[in-house]
This record gives structure tokens, sequence and C-alpha cells, in this order.
């Protein structure tokens, strides 16, 4: 019986592994475990064990079924996208009972009902993290500049039934250093110990950190230690506008600049105007202005894990290991920002000594997250292709020592593209490696000018002698190497070797290797430069549906929008939904281009399609892209600019509606024509994509052209919808209003 019950949980890799993992942990105790279920439930009986290593592991089995990546989201996030186009283009009623028109927006009714289903759920498998310490830190980079310092951080995890293969991340959960907390105490006017009750959402997320399981307050000291207080999110800074109705906020936020703000400078500016800052922490938890509504608690940051683990240990792993960065960056002087030295909160937390020792940092929250699409190939004698960028080699570090310690491994090819180098990190752990004939490093440093050389003697060392600055696009590209890339990037049936290859860096270096490749492609394709440049596309295509091309990004933020960034105009945005004109969406109100994104999204190009020429970000959001630094980090690879916003400024008029006069702000009526030419738009894709069925085969062995009687039924149906759903959709109440 318990054979079936885990062969029937291979839905969700992980979760199999972890529940297998559970039973060989305890074989004398599982029979006992079994009986128990009669009685108690799984958790009860885990937490009556106290072990922590078994602990541990049923943590990391019910993450893998309702955590924010496991099971209930990723089906949420297929279902999402499959009911989307369903409603718009065929089908009017599920089988579940949703139906209605496309006004009605079903499909988002129905991933409402899916996420109330995975709420119930998730009340079974509450969201947990793992708790351990930080063994060690070490300094990486050889230059000693201490402002820019590259460290490694070890941590002791075993006693949490810990496992992760290579690929795998490590989200940190943060907290603020006593400056920054000091800063924000003084701009509130408290004194830190003002005991503060907590929200519900608040106890949700206390209840991650160790030592704070089922607390209901906090002193305020306590929690801005655990508070998202650098930089001011958007819901925090339109919270703050709508309690102090200041107006340079309003221009901050109209801006989209409150990112270029602590809390602490924030608060000060709003004080200088006259607004009491203890209003924040004397108001009472259901009031909107309750401290706990403008500050929200930390999110965790995610790392790509730098270490290997014995897998022979049923008790997991001993070490994890982060390759951390640190982040400093000046905010400059405008009309909605000020200049500022900011720093990042995780980096300094992990790295940065003078912050903490790691001996006194105590119990750091943990989770594991597993890419589906990050791993190393299952037979390690196919060959692979590392890109990494800086402190991005992070993840290969544990490929390496993987490989390292298989047999009958293929070549490994690691291309590694930093400014000097100084950021050549590990190169001692890997000269060895090398030596062995297992490794080929090809480093590129584009502000030194040196060629660096492998002298294989003894453990092996690399030497770097005079020579040319190089960018990564460049090493890819040079000759002997492209050679060896091309033919790795084709597949056995084509003649080749069938590599992976696997990108990891910030969205400027991904696009510079996605670039570069192409260039490969080009170089040994034949044929007229439309036949090259489509081959091109479909090999690249077809790798990353093979999974032979994976990306691994983790910067997403590409500057303010104040920056001097391109501003298109909304009218200019609606047009790009089609082939001749290109795919352009709108997220959070910055522009992207995803043409090429489209053909690589793994829904496939119609969901996309749906929301080009418009703004997507509702639907983003509702399968939770936002959250998931797996999605939201590729982002930054596509955009082009923002949206360009319009001044009204107090312009205001008094219109005939269908409910008499009323007042009406210019700004209000604008927001309305968005909203009813977004809905225009978002029709015109669905349209596009169910006449799309006239280029499809629906008869085997029919040519696609051929109209048999079901396909011209079709056609008929879907003018049915056009009349009865868009036209009424687009001429009634809606355009009225407007």
């Amino acid at each position: 019986m318990l054979d079936v019950f885990f062969s029937r949980h291979t839905y969700n890799t992980h979760l199999g592994k972890e529940m297998l993992n559970m039973r060989e942990w305890y074989p004398k105790h599982w029979q006992d475990f079994f009986e128990a279920l009669g009685e108690i439930s799984v958790a009860e009986y885990v937490e009556k064990r106290g072990d922590p290593i078994l602990t541990g592991i049923y943590k990391e089995a019910t993450a893998a079924y309702a955590g924010e990546s496991g099971f209930l989201s990723r089906h949420k996030v297929k279902a999402y996208g499959y009911l989307d186009i369903a409603f718009k283009v065929g089908r009017s009623v599920t089988i579940g009972g949703f139906k209605g028109l496309f006004k009605d927006r079903v499909w988002d009714l129905a991933v409402d009902e899916l996420t109330y289903s995975q709420a119930e759920r998730e009340d079974d498998f509450p969201q947990s993290s793992h708790h351990a310490p930080v063994k060690e830190i070490e300094i990486t980079n050889t230059d000693g500049d201490t402002t820019k310092w590259v460290k490694r951080v070890v941590f002791d995890v075993s006693q949490t039934g810990i496992r992760y293969l290579p690929g795998d991340r490590c989200a940190v959960l943060p907290e603020n250093s006593d400056d920054l907390i000091d800063k924000t105490l003084a701009a509130l006017k408290a004194k830190g110990y003002e005991k503060i009750t907590l929200t519900a959402a608040w106890r949700e997320a206390v209840n991650l950190r160790h030592g704070y399981k089922e607390t209901t307050t906090l002193p305020i000291r306590t929690l801005l230690k655990f508070g998202r207080i650098r930089p001011v999110e958007r819901p925090a800074a339109k919270a703050l506008y709508a309690i102090s109705l200041n107006g340079k906020l309003r221009r901050i936020v109209e801006a989209r600049a409150e990112d270029q703000w602590e809390l602490w400078d924030l608060l000060n500016m709003l004080s200088q105007a006259g607004f009491d800052p203890k209003r924040l922490w004397k108001a009472h938890p259901g009031e909107r202005e309750h401290i706990c509504r403008i500050v929200p608690p930390e999110s965790f940051r995610m790392y790509s894990i730098s270490s290997t683990m014995n897998h022979g240990n049923l008790n997991g792993a001993s070490e994890l290991t982060l390759t951390i960065g640190r982040l400093q960056y000046n905010t400059r002087d405008t009309e909605v920002s000020q200049t500022e030295e900011r720093y990042g909160t995780s980096s300094h937390f992990l790295g940065d000594t003078a912050f903490t020792k790691p001996e006194d940092r105590g119990q750091v929250s943990l989770r594991l997250v597993h890419p589906p699409r990050f791993n190393l190939p299952e037979d390690p004698a196919i060959p692979i292709v590392m890109f990494a960028g800086g402190t991005d080699i992070a993840p290969f570090r544990g490929f390496i020592q993987e490989r390292a310690n298989q047999e009958n491994v293929g070549d490994s090819w690691l291309f590694l593209g930093t400014r000097t180098r100084t950021e050549f990190y590990y190169q001692e752990e890997f000269g060895p490696i090398a030596a062995k004939g297992r490794l080929h490093i090809r480093p590129a440093f584009s502000r030194d000018p040196v060629d660096t050389k492998f002298v294989q003697n003894g453990a092996g060392h690399f030497v770097c002698e005079p020579g040319e600055k190089r960018y990564i696009g460049d090493e890819i590209l040079r000759k002997e190497n492209a050679k060896v890339l091309w033919d790795l990037l084709r597949s056995k049936k084509d003649g080749g070797q069938g590599g992976y290859f696997y990108v990891c860096g910030r969205t400027g270096f991904a696009n510079s290797v996605m670039d570069a490749i192409k260039g490969v492609l080009r170089r040994y394709s034949e044929g007229t430069d439309e036949e090259i440049e489509a081959q091109v596309n479909k090999t690249l295509y077809r790798m990353v549906g093979e999974e032979r091309y994976m990306q691994d990004i983790f910067t997403t933020y590409t500057g303010s929008h104040i920056d001097k960034k391109e501003a298109y105009p909304a009218s200019e945005i609606v047009l790009r939904n089609n082939h001749k004109d290109g795919f352009w969406m709108v997220i959070d109100g910055r522009v992207y281009d995803i043409n090429e994104f489209g053909q690589l999204h793994p829904g496939g190009f119609k969901i996309i399609h749906a929301y080009a020429g418009m703004d997507g970000t509702l639907a983003y959001q509702k399968v939770m892209h936002h959250i998931n630094p797996e999605v939201d980090s590729m982002l930054g690879m596509y955009e082009i600019g923002v949206v360009r916003r319009l001044g009204f400024g107090m312009e205001w008029g008094v219109v005939v509606g269908p409910d008499g006069l009323r007042f009406m702000s210019l700004a209000d009526i604008y927001r309305a024509w968005i909203r009813f030419l977004y809905n225009v738009v978002e029709m015109e894709n669905a349209l596009y994509n169910d006449y799309s069925l006239k280029e499809q085969t629906i008869i085997a062995d029919d040519p696609p052209d051929a109209y048999p009687p079901i396909k011209l039924q079709y056609l008929l149906e879907v003018h049915d919808r056009f009349m009865l759903n868009y036209v009424e959709g687009t001429t009634g109440q809606m355009l009225e209003n407007l």
C-alpha cells in the first residue's frame, strides 16, 4: 500500500523524493508511523517524534506539495493559462460550471477558485522554513577592496534534514542592520520598546523566524528588524500618501520613484511637512495607518547554492554554501529623489561581518527551491557548457564539484565573463579538476587586457599574460571556441553532441550570451540570410523545448522610472500585438518586447499573444510570477522602456453619465479610456487566436488550407462568439459609461 502511495506522488519529482526520504530515514519506525496516521496527522506525528532531521524532511515534502513553488502553485499557473485561452477562444462553460461572456472574465474567476482551494489545503500544510546557523564567512576576491567584497557564506545544515541537488537555490530571510533600524526609529520618534499588535499577515510571516512561533506582538525595534523598510515598496508609498496627502509624495508615486527611498528618509520628508509619524505606531491594528499596513514583512532573497552534498548520507546535507556579492548603490538628487548611499539588505545581513559576526547571527531562516529547468543531465556522459558572469559562477561550482565525483563524465566547459582577473573566483579549486582534463575554462575580462592560459603541471593552475580586453560574446565567437560550441549545440541526430547549455548572470549578460550563441549558429548555417535566420531561431527554440538551453537569471532591477528611459505612449503600445508590428507588453508600468520571449515561453506563444499590446500586470500577478524570482528575473532581458505618463494636474469637470451628473477628474477619464482600449486589444488578440484555426489541420492527412465541415462549423462558432462577446462587450454599458 505504501508503494502505491509513493508512486502516486510522482507527479512532483521532488515531493516523491522527499516522501521516499522519510521512509528510508525511519524504516524501523515506518509501521508505527503508518498505524499512527489513523489517530493523528502526519504533522502531529513528526512533531511528536521531535527529531530535527525528520522534521526537516517533512518540511521539504510539504513545501514540494503546498509551497510557493510546489505542486499546487505550479498546477495553478498551468491551469490559468489553459483556462485563459480556452474561455477566450472556444469554451463558454466548464465541467465545473464556470460560464459567462468575455466581459465577465470567467478565467479570472476560475483561477480565484483555484486560489481559494489552494489556501484550504495550505491550512493543513502551513508555510515553514528551515533554521540554520552561519558556520563560516570567507572573502573570495583577491584585490583587497573591502568596499566591493565577494564572500563565501557557509551554513551548518546538519540538523535540518535539507537535501539539495546542483542547480537548486536557497532562499534566505534577511534582517535589517541596527544602523538602519536606529534611523527608522528616530524618524518614527519611537524608543524601540513600544509594543505593536501584529496583523494576520505579520503573524504568518514572523512564524517563519526562529523562536517567534505563534507570536502576536513585537517591540517596534524587532518589527523593523524583520520588516521591508529598504527600499519603500509601491503599496507602502501609496498607503502613506493616503493618510498624509503629501503633494511631494504624490509626485513620487506618480513618477514610480518610491524605490529610490528608504522608510526613514521618506518619513523625515513627511515630518517636515507637518505629518506626525507617531500615528503609525500608535494606531490600532484595524486602522489603515497602523504600522503593519505600512511596513510589510521582509521577503526571502534567492541565491544559487554553490556547493554539492554527499548523497549517500540519509541525514541530508551537512553544509550549504552561498556566494554573496556586496550590493551598494547611490540614489541621485531629482525632484522625486535625493542623494543617498544605499546598501542591499540581504547581502549585508549575510556577508558584512562588521554588521554582525557569524556566531552572533543565531538561526537564519532558509528555504530550498528546486527549479524545474536548471538541473544537470541525468546521463553524466552528456557534455555541458556553462556561462557565468562574476558571482553568478555560484551554481556552477556545485555543477563542477558534482561531476568531479562522477564516473564516465562528459566534457564540462565554463565560459566566465568578469571585469578583472581578481573576480576569477574558485580558480584554485578548479585547477586540479582541469588538470585531469574534465573541465575546460575560457575566461573573458572586460577591463583587464590579459589572456588566461592553463598550465597543466602538478595540480594545475591558471596564468595571465598580456593580451586584450574581451567581453563574454567575444570569447564565445573566437574561432576555436565557436567550432567547439557549434558541435555541442547540434543534437545527436544532426551530427552534434547534444550538449546542455546553462546561463547564469545578470540580464545584460544573459542577452550577450544568447546573441553570441546565435552568432555561432549563423556562422555555420547555410542558405540565404532569411533561411539562416529561420534556422537559427528554430535551433534555439528547439533547444529550449528540449530543456538543453537553461537560464538562471536573478537581477531584474533595470533602474528607476525616473532614469532616462524611452517612454512609449499607450497609443503606440496597443498597435504592437501582431507579427507585422511586433509584440509588446506592459507590466508594472514598464514596456517589454516579447517577440523572442513568446517563442521561448514554456506555456506557448498563444498565452503571451493574449496580452500583447496591453497591460498584462493583472494576469502576471494572478499566476504569482511577480513573487517568483525564477520567472520575474527574466523581465529585464526584454525591457525596452516605460509607459509615458501624462500629467493632468488637478483638471476636472462635470460629466453626464447613465446615473446623471457626476464630478470626474481628467486623470479618471483617461484611465477609463485606457481600460476600454486595453479591453478592445484583448478581444482582438483572442479573435486572432480563435481564427488561427484556419491554418491548422483538423482531420489527419488534410492540408492546413482544407475546409472540411467540422472546421467550417468551428469557424461559424467563432463568428457567433464575436457577435455575442465582442460586439456587445465594446458597444454596450462599457462604451456608454466611457
